[in-house]
Formats: C-alpha cells, structure tokens, sequence
C-alpha cells in the first residue's frame, strides 16, 4: 500500500492545468521540508522535566519522542517542532495560541494534550497523554478493509470527536489514518483517539503581509486533503469532513479515491476529478447504497455541498448502521 506522502516532502512541478483548473503555484526549495530531521538523543531533558527515552514518529515538521516526566515518572509523548518555526515571532505566537486552544480539548475520542513550552534550545514542543495502540494505518495495512459495521464505528468515533473540537473553534487539517489511534481496552470495545489536533493549523500564520501558505508551507498530506486545501484556500470544519470521508472510502474499499505515483499528480486528482462512487457490487464487503450516499456527499468537491457539521455527517452514519 503506498506510504502518505506530506506537501512538505515535495512538490516538483512547475505548474499544471486539468480539467481547466490551475494547481497551486510551486512550493520554493527553502519551503520543502525534509524528513531526515535532527533528533534529540536519548536521555535529553526536554523541559526540565521530561526526560527523552526514544523516538516514536517523525515528520516534516517534527519528532514525536516517548518521555518519562522526571518527578511523576509517568510516560508522556513529546512532540518537538522543527527549529527553523520557533524562530519565527508570528509562529511561535500561533504556537501559542493554539496549543491553548487545543489544551482546551477534552474528549474521550481526542488524545489529551497536557503541556506545552520551550526547551533550553529554542524548539517548542507539546506534550500529549501517551497511547499504547495500533494505528489505523497499521489496521488497513494488515486487513485490507473492514467490515462496514467496524469502519462505521470507528468513523463514528473520529466524527464525535470532531463535534467536540469543531464546536471549540478547533480545526485538525491533517485527518489520515496514521493521525487515528486504536486502543484496546480490558472491559469493553476498542477506543478511537484522534492525535495531532492542531499543529497543522501553523499553515495560515502570516509573515509580515505575506501568509506562510503563500511560499507553499501547505500542512497536510495530499491523499487526504480536500479540495480547497490542495489548492491553498481557507478551509473551514468541512475540509476535515472530506478527509474523514476519504477515510471511510478508505475502510470500506481497501482502496483511495484520489491516489497516483506523484505528489503533483494526487493534487491534480483532488482538484479536479470528482471521487468515484463506492460499487456497492464490486467491495469486497457489503456495503448498501445509503452507505456509499454518505461517502459521496462528505466528498463533494464544494464544502457547501457537504455535510454542515460532524453532527450531521455521524447522524447519517448511524441511520445506515446503528450502533
């Protein structure tokens, strides 16, 4: 199954058109992030407090470590932004702002974020409760698909979470199955927990008169971006709805609706192809029409087309298969 691949990886095109619609400009060398960041060694204090043990994930943007808090000898996640960003005033103020916002989050779907601050060398870093679990992309990889009745409750799951966070003023931008936790749990069903609230939201800080966005610092991953995000426009709640939609396609089919062998060629799809219709006949599992109703409208090319909130897009969910 190919790997998400992150705007900030590459985008090597100059400028293409299809369908008559324009790709967003280029993004300059200086804007394409690399993943091959420098890490923290093991035993580093970040904080003063949360001592590094080793590194869970990485990305353009950061490192995620696994930290053991020095007086509540407590496991904790740590992630640490790229260095280049805490030296930018109107980030770091973002950064702020943001990780306020998001600590304001509390919800049974949504990871919790409990710290946030400065190391000694200049990187800011979040600190997140720490989840033992699968990832839903280590999920699809090892079955494929699911069941509809297991896709729709964990999308139900990601959906309640987003009423929560939605409702705060509080938008993800970067909904994939790698951002979505499966954890199993001693007396009842296994718990969804969505990671990452927030940090993509640093894409629209302005630099001066120029937004960040503007020099191609687009956050995201392209097979799971909506529309208007591909194309560097304002997103709202709904650009998350279309990522979540992709997911569920995604669950249903084993397959994605926008995919192909470039970064430039997935964001052209995006932007100008409508998505396929889920082939109730032709899954490998049984899925009804009013399922794939459901799908089609949370991938409306136009946000105006698709669901208003998450409320609505689970209440729809939930009138195809009750749980």
């Amino acid at each position: 199954m190919p790997q998400p691949i992150s705007v900030e990886d590459t985008y090597a095109s100059s400028r293409g058109e299809e369908g008559g619609l324009p790709l967003p400009e280029p993004m300059p060398p200086e804007a394409i992030f690399s993943d091959d960041l420098p890490r923290l060694p093991s035993g580093t204090v970040v904080g003063e407090r949360y001592k590094i043990e080793d590194v869970i994930g990485e990305g353009g943007v950061s490192v995620v470590y696994r930290c053991s808090h020095s007086f509540l000898r407590k496991d904790v996640a740590i992630k640490v932004l790229r260095p280049e960003l805490a030296t930018m005033p109107p980030v770091v103020e973002r950064f702020h702002r943001e990780a306020r916002s998001v600590a304001q989050l509390d919800h049974p779907n949504i990871v919790r974020v409990i710290d946030f601050g400065k190391s000694n060398t200049g990187s800011l870093f979040l600190v997140m409760d720490l989840i033992e679990g699968v990832s839903l992309a280590d999920e699809i990889e090892r079955e494929g698909y699911l069941a509809p009745t297991a896709a729709v409750r964990v999308v139900v799951s990601i959906l309640t979470g987003l009423e929560h966070a939605h409702g705060r003023g509080v938008i993800h931008r970067d909904l994939k199955p790698d951002n979505i936790m499966l954890v199993a749990t001693e007396s009842g069903p296994t718990e969804v927990k969505i990671l990452d609230f927030g940090i993509a939201k640093l894409g629209d800080v302005e630099i001066g008169s120029r937004p960040i966005t503007e020099a191609g610092m687009v956050f995201g991953t392209p097979r799971y971006m909506s529309p208007e995000q591909a194309a560097g426009e304002p997103v709202d709640h709904r650009s998350d709805l279309f990522a979540v939609g992709i997911i569920l396609y995604q669950l249903l089919s084993g397959q994605l609706p926008f995919d192909g062998d470039t970064t430039v060629q997935i964001l052209r799809r995006v932007l100008t192809q409508p998505a396929p219709r889920l082939r109730v006949n032709g899954l490998p599992s049984v899925t009804s029409e009013a399922l794939a109703d459901v799908v089609a409208l949370a991938l409306a090319k136009s946000p105006e087309q698709r669901y208003p909130s998450a409320r609505k897009m689970r209440e729809a969910l939930q009138a195809c298969f009750p749980l």
